[in-house]
C-alpha cells in the first residue's frame, strides 16, 4: 500500500516494483479522491485533489515507463472518468519538481 497523494511513495512504489521484474506489459492507474470539505496540502505541498488525481499519476508512471518500453510495446494512454488524460503526454517533468 502506498500513499497516493505522496509522490515520494508513489516513486517507492515503482521502485519495488522495477526491483521485482525486467519489464510490464501494462499500467492501471486506477486512484481518484478529491472532493474535500477544505483545502488539504500533501506532504509534498500539492494541493490534495491535484495531487491524488494527477501529480502522484504523472510520476508513478514516469517512473514505471523504461519497464512498459522493455516490452517494445507501443504505449497508449486511456482515460476514465475525472481523471486527467494523458493522451498529449511527451515529456514526463522532472522529480522532484523544481
Amino acid at each position: 500500500m502506498t500513499d497516493a497523494s505522496s509522490v515520494e511513495e508513489d516513486l517507492a512504489l515503482a521502485d519495488a516494483v522495477s526491483r521485482r521484474t525486467r519489464h510490464l506489459e501494462v499500467v492501471v492507474n486506477n486512484v481518484g479522491g478529491g472532493g474535500f470539505a477544505h483545502r488539504q496540502e500533501t506532504v509534498d505541498g500539492f494541493e490534495a485533489t491535484l495531487a491524488i488525481n494527477f501529480v502522484a499519476l504523472v510520476a508513478l508512471t514516469q517512473r514505471l515507463m523504461p519497464l512498459v518500453m522493455r516490452t517494445g510495446a507501443r504505449s497508449s494512454w486511456r482515460s476514465c472518468g475525472r481523471s486527467p488524460s494523458l493522451a498529449g503526454w511527451r515529456a514526463p517533468p522532472r522529480w522532484p519538481m523544481q
